[in-house]
């Protein structure tokens, strides 16, 4: 997948007539290591988490390796906190309105003029336009789950097959 994200974001960038198109990935700071040091040596539990740009949209290539702190881009990192609820979604004198079950609200963050907002963060010099920032959850293999439900889906598929296989069989028979 991540192969792939310089042509999402080339793709976003041409379907929305947009400026830029990012993508940035929540990562840990890594310590500093030695020839001498385990191959876990680099992984920090307490190091705070930053966002490292991975991939951008044509023209804006000078964003890849660039690395955000949640004190520059508050705004960016809000996109992975709990949702708050909007004031509209409340009455007064009532509970808050809860989402249904199953339902997922995406968290997005909208800015309509970044030259307005304080707490805009630039990687180069400032420039007038909007900010919209979402965040982009996609399956990996680098975690468990996702790898068995690969090995699950492939022995699924693999009954099905041999299934398939015994009714034509039967039916040539």
């Amino acid at each position: 997948m991540e192969d792939n994200l310089s042509g999402l974001a080339d793709h976003i960038h041409t379907r929305l007539w947009v400026s830029g198109v990012y993508i940035g990935k929540i990562e840990r700071v890594k310590k500093p290591i030695t020839l001498e040091d385990s191959d876990k040596a680099h992984i920090d539990p307490t190091a705070p988490e930053v966002i490292r740009y991975i991939a951008s949209s044509k023209g804006h290539e000078f964003m890849v390796d660039k690395i955000l702190e949640e004190k520059q881009g508050p705004l960016t990192y809000s996109v992975w906190k709990e949702p708050e609820l909007d004031p509209v979604d409340m009455q007064e004198d009532e509970a808050p309105v809860e989402k249904e079950e199953g339902e997922e609200r995406l968290n997005t963050k909208f800015v309509p003029n970044v030259i307005k907002e304080k707490s805009t963060f630039y990687f180069d010099v400032p420039k007038m336009g909007c900010f919209f920032a979402i965040p982009l959850n996609y399956q990996s293999c680098m975690f468990e789950s996702a790898f068995d439900a690969g090995v699950d889906d492939k022995n699924d598929v693999a009954r099905r097959r041999q299934e398939q296989e015994e009714q034509k069989m039967q039916s040539e028979a």
